[in-house]
């Protein structure tokens, strides 16, 4: 179900109530402009700001664990049964990039149109720098479920027992950082 707030969260308000599918990400294309995506392949937009979503056709059967976008057109998502995927069309229509076989993609950072990062499990965090083209190995070891790039250097990773590592060089190295908290993080 998508809840949508206009005053910080004091009181919310069903925009679309999901029965058939749970919905995992949500991203924003524009101001007024929105994505969500989940199991079943599910995917659904938004053009008034999250007050009224549709859902929009695609041939995928596996569900999105994470989308990223570079710009309101250009995007990738992932799954664990569903591999990687592409947009150029603001997700009107997906490539499969990567497909599923042993890996288990979960998350998913863009920096622009041609370079993003996706993360699967068992350690293995992998580059593309031509738009899905070719995808290179830049870590092998550090067990990660969420990824996120805030430009082509500066990226955290988070995971499972309180794994939290940061990024300066692209993804060269990792290092571990101190959790605040104990707990599994998403």
């Amino acid at each position: 179900t998508i809840w949508s707030t206009t005053n910080g969260g004091t009181q919310w308000t069903i925009r679309f109530p999901v029965v058939r599918y749970t919905l995992k990400t949500v991203v924003p294309l524009s101001q007024n402009t929105y994505l969500a995506a989940g199991e079943s392949g599910s995917v659904l937009s938004s053009t008034d700001g999250g007050l009224n979503w549709i859902k929009k056709p695609n041939s995928f059967t596996h569900g999105f664990d994470d989308l990223d976008f570079a710009d309101p057109l250009n995007g990738f998502g992932v799954g664990k049964y569903l591999g990687v995927v592409k947009t150029s069309d603001g997700g009107n229509t997906w490539s499969l990039l990567i497909e599923k076989g042993d890996h288990f993609f979960q998350g998913v950072s863009c920096i622009d149109a041609m370079t993003a990062f996706v993360v699967e499990g068992y350690g293995v965090i992998r580059k593309t720098t031509d738009a899905g083209i070719t995808w290179q190995v830049r870590d092998s070891t550090i067990y990660a479920d969420k990824i996120d790039f805030f430009n082509t250097l500066h990226g955290i990773a988070i995971g499972r027992n309180s794994r939290i590592l940061e990024t300066t060089d692209g993804g060269m190295s990792w290092i571990k950082q101190e959790p605040v908290v104990s707990n599994h993080y998403y």
